[in-house]
């Protein structure tokens, strides 16, 4: 019985320090999140920051992705990549640039096996960055968001996802997809509900002040909070909606 008794205390402590183990592992901070595919420093040259050379970030929604542009930044070469649902795209052009004149170019590719074509313009100072005319199979209602990087300003490229919620019940989900600069402190956002078939789509756009992403003429609302490369925010709309927003960067 003696050696029963010190067989049963020894499984015991052996037991409850087993279990002490796994209490602490289940409290460690979770990691914030870091995009290691990202750059950390703009590769725009300094000497493109005010003409059509440069790197141009974007964000598209329908479905969700991003695109960037090279445009003569450090040499003569100027393509695209667009990376759409996780597939990803190598846009080429023909057409050159003409110092001090705007830029407009028809930028062509593949996605799996199919054409795409977009016309990507800007002014002649790097200003406006726009694309119209996307033709991207299976992805007729895209829309996108561009800005220009230039070599004091990193842009970064988020892709989310929002709710909106009346009380208990779920109103509209969508695509929150996002592009902010930390050092001009400055961000934009583009929205479309899933159930939208149309080409409507929602902007948004403020300021950054101690990660906080607050929205523009809205007695400062905070829609959401960076925290490394992510955000994640809920805020109260009109009729007391609620809506909740995440998303990771990605570019």
């Amino acid at each position: 019985m003696k050696n029963l008794k010190k067989i049963s205390l020894a499984l015991l402590i052996v037991l409850f320090m087993s279990n002490c183990k796994k209490n602490t592992a289940t409290t460690d901070t979770p990691t914030t999140f870091k995009c290691t595919s990202c750059t950390t420093t703009p590769e725009a040259q300094a000497a493109n920051n005010t003409s059509t050379k440069g790197i141009y970030i974007g964000v598209l929604i329908g479905s969700t992705g991003t695109i960037k542009f090279d445009i003569a930044n450090s040499g003569t070469s100027i393509t695209g990549i667009m990376i759409i649902d996780g597939v990803t795209v190598n846009l080429t052009t023909s057409t050159a640039i003409v110092s001090g004149q705007k830029y407009s170019a028809v930028f062509t590719g593949l996605l799996n096996g199919s054409s795409v074509s977009v016309t990507f313009s800007i002014n002649a100072d790097g200003t406006n960055p726009v694309i119209t005319l996307p033709s991207i199979p299976g992805h007729p209602n895209a829309a996108f968001l561009l800005n220009k990087e230039t070599s004091t300003s990193l842009i970064e490229a988020y892709n989310g996802t929002y709710s909106t919620t009346t009380g208990t019940t779920v109103t509209e989900t969508g695509t929150f997809n996002m592009l902010l600069s930390r050092s001009a402190a400055t961000w934009s956002v583009i929205i479309r509900a899933s159930t939208s078939t149309s080409t409507q789509i929602n902007t948004d756009y403020g300021t950054i002040s101690n990660n906080m992403l607050i929205e523009a003429n809205s007695n400062n609302k905070v829609i959401a909070t960076l925290s490394g490369d992510q955000l994640d925010g809920k805020f109260t709309g009109g009729n007391s909606e609620v809506t909740t927003v995440t998303g990771k960067r990605v570019l």
